[in-house]
């Protein structure tokens, strides 16, 4: 099998460079730039949809600077600590799997603009076309140059071409199809963070950066939003990140 790999750049007031390889073994590496081109910020997690959301249960993850993993099809929204796509990705915000990296706050140590992780199932081997046109999101904390900013974006891996079936009868044709397929694009970015959480250390209330309003209908979205109500925003914006923990507790305890 050829080896396989797609690169593109998550576009929104950060620029974050997302590169998959699909390796031999049957595993996928991923790693994650943020780009001098955007906002600084630190890198805190990642998210994911599957073509097969069954293989989800098989899934294990291998990176030095990963926290921690949760791998469920369809059951994925937070990994604790504010990493969390919640008020993004659709109605429900859950995915089928999601890596956190570093700690939260710069003030321990933790300051990521780069990232690896390996991805691997224990029974059947990963290819890029378990990714091929699905869902992702992107954690970013600690975003711009006050370092004050918070984002959850979300995007869809780019589709996979499909190389060319040889024709056994071109007798000229002598590619084997070995090497690389490069996917190179850009993909803009959906909703930034509706759910702000305090993930700088000294600072107030974590505050969203000036992504998209995604009540301008100008602004270029790829997924559907989910808009929190007036009440709602104000006040998670006054609870801040105690806001994730309070979301996370069972509707029977309110």
């Amino acid at each position: 099998m050829a080896l396989q790999s797609m690169s593109f750049i998550l576009a929104d007031t950060t620029e974050t460079q997302i590169d998959v390889v699909a390796n031999a073994d049957g595993s996928l590496t991923f790693t994650l730039r943020v780009q001098d081109s955007g906002e600084i910020a630190d890198l805190r997690g990642f998210f994911f949809d599957l073509d097969d959301p069954t293989l989800a249960d098989g899934l294990s993850v291998t990176g030095d600077d990963v926290t921690g993993s949760r791998f469920g099809a369809g059951k994925v929204a937070s990994l604790g600590k504010g990493c969390n796509m919640k008020g993004n990705h659709g109605s429900d915000s859950e995915f089928d799997g999601g890596v956190s990296f570093g700690r939260p706050g710069m003030a321990k140590g933790d300051d990521l603009q780069e990232v690896s992780f390996t991805l691997s199932h224990d029974e059947v081997a990963l290819t890029l076309d378990d990714l091929d046109g699905m869902d992702f999101g992107l954690r970013l904390t600690s975003v711009g140059d006050d370092r004050e900013g918070s984002l959850k974006l979300v995007g869809e891996f780019p589709e996979v071409d499909k190389p060319d079936i040889d024709d056994p009868k071109d007798d000229d044709d002598d590619d084997d199809d070995e090497g690389p397929v490069v996917l190179t694009d850009v993909v803009e970015a959906g909703d930034d963070d509706t759910d702000p959480d305090d993930d700088t250390a000294g600072a107030g209330n974590g505050t969203p950066s000036n992504a998209a309003d995604p009540r301008d209908e100008s602004a270029d979205h790829d997924l559907p939003l989910v808009d929190a109500t007036p009440d709602e925003l104000a006040e998670l914006t006054e609870a801040g990140e105690v806001a994730d923990e309070m979301a996370e507790l069972p509707e029977f305890l309110f």
